[in-house]
């Protein structure tokens, strides 16, 4: 683990925090009415942005150690001898020995995908409260918050482009690599 704090907090029999994840920002978003002061409004989004990137990290942590465990589990049910590569070739299923990159990407750039799905809860967010705003008119003070809603879907399409045009290059090389 490369914090010693999801250790305690991945040590779980069930992954429910992608549940959680999917449950918390729209909460965080949709608590907080256009009445609010404009630094209650910010809040929540910083907040709800900050709890989904550690749930989307603390979401595969724990499936990694949900896999780790079920290796585990068959390296002991194995009827081949410890640390034998019989015995790994029968129990590799259960791992991603490669899947490293992924940790490091998510701590790195978890924010984006976290930034769009807060976004697109704001978005809905603000489309739920137009007609209020509008009654409010110059009450409303960050009327520009309006319009960000837009820029944290940006990130989500960026980084939605970002593995695609990844995804599609893995394959077109792997199709050079395999002939």
């Amino acid at each position: 683990m490369i914090y010693e704090i999801f250790k305690y907090l991945t040590d779980v029999p069930y992954n429910f925090w992608g549940w959680l994840l999917l449950i918390t920002a729209p909460v965080l978003v949709f608590i907080v009415g256009p009445e609010k002061n404009f630094w209650w409004r910010l809040g929540k989004l910083v907040v709800a942005i900050g709890l989904t990137y550690i749930m989307i990290n603390l979401t595969l942590h724990t499936k990694r150690a949900l896999d780790y465990k079920d290796y585990e589990e068959c390296e002991r049910n194995s009827i081949h001898r410890q640390m034998s590569i019989e015995m790994f070739e029968e129990c590799k299923h259960h791992i991603n020995v490669n899947d490293s990159a992924s940790i490091v990407f998510l701590l790195i750039f978890g924010v984006i995908p976290a930034t769009g799905y807060v976004g697109f809860c704001e978005l809905i967010w603000f489309l739920k409260h137009k007609s209020k705003i509008k009654q409010m008119g110059k009450d409303y003070k960050g009327n520009w918050m309006s319009y960000t809603t837009f820029i944290f879907i940006i990130p989500l399409a960026i980084y939605t482009l970002f593995i695609l045009v990844i995804g599609i290059f893995l394959r077109v090389m792997s199709l050079f690599l395999l002939d």
